[in-house]
């Protein structure tokens, strides 16, 4: 029986050593199909205890070709066309809110330590955890320059030709 190496996505060592701040980035990165590392997103940015801090997010973010903005609003006055949003709770934590049902109470949230997958919760439950602080993450402008060049040309006159 050969010996095969499959290789594995990387994974955070322990769930204690995860930085919750680079997996909802890394993430979203996902969502929007850009593919990055961990490794990319965070070398030579200035971490705490070895995990980003959200004023580093928007550099970090800058490296997937993402932009990102730390606003403090309510939970319920997010803007909802921009989500997924990052969440900073109460107890240093994060996690992104995909969807918000004001007319159930619920809530669609990803958690870092299994960030593939969905959980409701209710929106009085999490307005308790929520900082007031959330993280916008969008792509990036890309200017199609597929299209022709807009110039003016000085070569012929205006009216004349």
């Amino acid at each position: 029986m050969p010996n095969e190496s499959h290789s594995m996505p990387e994974e955070p060592a322990t769930l204690a050593e995860a930085d919750e701040l680079l997996e909802c980035l890394l993430s979203i990165a996902h969502q929007h199909h850009y593919e990055t590392t961990r490794e990319a997103l965070r070398a030579g940015l200035p971490l705490e205890e070895g995990k980003l801090t959200p004023g580093v997010v928007g550099r970090a973010a800058a490296r997937a070709d993402l932009t990102a903005r730390i606003v403090k609003s309510p939970l319920g006055e997010l803007n909802p066309a921009l989500f997924p949003v990052i969440l900073l709770l109460e107890s240093g934590r994060a996690c992104l809110l995909q969807a918000v049902d004001l007319s159930t109470g619920q809530a669609t949230v990803s958690f870092p330590e299994l960030s593939d997958a969905t959980t409701d919760i209710s929106l009085h439950g999490l307005a308790e955890a929520y900082s007031g602080q959330a993280i916008y993450v969008r792509p990036k402008f890309r200017f199609d320059a597929r299209g022709p060049e807009v110039k003016q040309s000085r070569e012929r006159h205006w009216f004349w030709g």
